[in-house]
């Protein structure tokens, strides 16, 4: 067995593979012989079939298959063995095609690609446009908003009898012709209004309703919304409706007015909300608010800014690669045969997204960053009270969350997950040490808009 292996570039080089007969022979030879001893085949017990007759049948499968895993084997071997840094994996050159029979084997060779990675050079970040580190204010208006959410979100449904801006209505919906009989196998659905929702002319109109009155109105200027829109979500209708072909007049009829009385600020509402240290009246439960949304909303702008960090350098740095290379690599390896594979606009992602991974590994392995179990468990919990929190609103037990959190860390997956998030914040929260920022101030509005 000869091995060669050249440089053609600083990104690029080959290695040949040359193999005699009596390299691979012996393995072929052996794996026939062991399949011999399990094969079943008419006409003989298991393990009595002739060697030939075996190696007739199945010679050319195990042919390829062991020249195949011996291939891969030198390859790699020789590979790790000189110390060759690669990006994807080695390719056949372009031309190349392998015809073994196993009836006449003979020497053969075979040549193979390697794209190399470039030096990752991270001075660019030094000199780049200064990124934009967002200071939320957050105002007393801000305060009592989270306030009346809360108060709503633990208030009590009342049904009055006549309409106010905050509620919702069960309404039901009757198309109808011009006279205001009913429409011959027109629409008729029961749905909700938000009053809060409805255009400034409609919503008027309807206050003037009380819980078993009809009004007669433009469905279609109710809503801030297209017919389309309006006909999906509104009227209850499919895709294949044809929103020309519906009447704009119907007739809309209270069944019920649905208000909420917001909850007092109370101490028992407290202790609902934050457990035993709760605040004990609304100026602590102001001040509270206002430290759980300034380090809600810390976050938030340390991810953005982490997030345009990590968009600015897939997008910028200056890193060569062998795209011709990885072009041919990324076609032959395209993983959804049943979709057609758009080379222009995935490939130059993909490029993006392999300059950021080389610069990940540049990162970790100099700055010997890793992720600990602890750290591990800690994210998923985070993720777990985030999730609770955002489907139940209130304070919760620890326990479940200790509980829900070790269920998670047996799956590999989240695990996987969380440590390749962890260790992506570590790489960024590095590069940030390079950047230059600029402080602007906004409000919450425009913070929940990034």
């Amino acid at each position: 067995m000869n091995i060669t292996h050249e440089k053609q570039s600083e990104l690029l080089s080959t290695i040949q593979l040359e193999f005699k007969v009596e390299d691979y022979e012996p393995r072929v030879t052996k794996e026939i012989r062991k399949l011999s001893k399990v094969v079943h085949l008419k006409g003989f017990r298991p393990g009595t079939a002739p060697f030939e007759l075996v190696k007739k049948i199945y010679g050319n499968s195990v042919l390829a298959d062991e020249v195949n895993n011996q291939v891969k084997e030198v390859l790699y071997n020789y590979i790790k063995e000189h110390n060759l840094q690669f990006i994807a994996s080695p390719l056949l050159t372009e031309g190349q095609s392998l015809n073994l029979d196993i009836n006449h084997l003979r020497d053969f060779s075979m040549k193979f690609e390697l794209g190399h990675a470039p030096e990752v050079d991270l001075s660019f970040l030094s000199s780049a446009p200064p990124f934009t580190l967002y200071k939320v204010r957050i105002t007393d208006e801000d305060i009592d908003k989270e306030i009346i959410r809360i108060r709503k979100r633990y208030g009590e449904y009342v049904y009055p009898n006549e309409v106010g801006d905050q509620d919702v209505l069960s309404v039901k919906l009757v198309e109808i012709n011009e006279d205001g009989t009913p429409k011959e196998w027109g629409i008729s659905t029961n749905t909700t209004l938000a009053v809060d929702l409805l255009k400034d002319n409609a919503r008027n109109t309807i206050k003037q309703c009380k819980v078993g009155e009809s009004i007669v109105y433009d469905v279609f200027e109710l809503l801030e919304q297209s017919r389309e829109k309006i006909c999906k979500h509104l009227l209850n209708l499919g895709d294949d409706v044809t929103p020309e072909n519906i009447n704009n007049r119907f007739q809309i009829t209270i069944d019920r007015i649905i208000r909420i009385q917001p909850a007092d600020i109370n101490e028992t509402l407290l202790a609902r909300l934050y457990g035993d240290n709760h605040p004990r009246n609304e100026a602590e439960l102001r001040e509270r608010i206002l430290q759980d949304e300034t380090a809600i909303y810390q976050r938030l702008v340390e991810r953005k800014l982490l997030s345009d960090i990590h968009r600015y350098v897939k997008q910028n740095i200056p890193m060569p690669l062998p795209e011709e290379f990885l072009r041919r690599w990324f076609i032959s390896n395209y993983e959804d045969p049943a979709q057609e594979l758009n080379l222009e606009k995935e490939f130059p992602e993909f490029l993006k997204s392999l300059r950021w991974g080389l610069v990940q590994e540049k990162v970790i392995n100099e700055q010997n960053i890793n992720v600990t179990p602890e750290e591990i468990k800690e994210h998923i919990r985070e993720k777990v009270r985030s999730s609770l929190f955002y489907y139940y609103d209130s304070h919760f037990d620890d326990t479940f969350v200790e509980v829900y959190t070790e269920q998670k860390l047996k799956d590999e997956k989240v695990v996987s997950d969380a440590r390749n998030s962890l260790l992506n914040l570590k790489v960024l929260n590095y590069l940030k040490g390079f950047v230059n920022t600029q402080e602007v101030e906004i409000s919450t509005k425009e913070a929940n808009e990034l």
